[in-house]
């Protein structure tokens, strides 16, 4: 769940920015609930290849969009890839909603903004991701 937390902390802070601007971040607080589920597909392994190709884990996700499209138009049902926020943490892009069954409700998390650092803590408050502001 520590990738999930990383990767969702990142993308709803630029999901903010890009519709309230970059100030209103001083007010955000918003909360997420993971979901995990079972893959029940063999997925196209990426992982480990983006210290050879770096474009893999770069903000410009054009290349990487690219490598997607392609395999999928090849109708796999998914990749795996190394997470661009998570060291060590591992994502997939699923492209078939039937790759995935038993969906459950995994953790809850709040994310907020202190002194310029986003923050997720769990239910309990305790943080479990934080990263500078975009």
């Amino acid at each position: 769940m520590a990738t999930a937390i990383h990767e969702a902390l990142h993308h709803a802070a630029r999901i903010f920015v890009s519709r309230y601007g970059a100030k209103a971040l001083d007010d955000w607080e918003e909360e997420r609930t993971l979901v995990s589920a079972e893959c029940t597909a063999l997925l196209v392994d990426v992982t480990g290849l983006s210290s050879r190709y770096g474009w893999l884990v770069e903000e410009d996700h054009s290349r990487c969009q690219e490598l997607g499209r392609f395999i999928r138009d090849r109708h796999q049902p998914g990749v795996l890839y190394d997470s661009a926020r998570h060291t060590g943490g591992v994502c997939a892009a699923i492209f078939h909603r039937d790759a995935l069954g038993s969906p459950k409700m995994a953790e809850s998390v709040t994310f907020t903004i202190s002194g310029g650092t986003l923050i997720a803590t769990d239910a309990s408050g305790k943080e479990v991701a934080s990263r500078p502001t975009p």
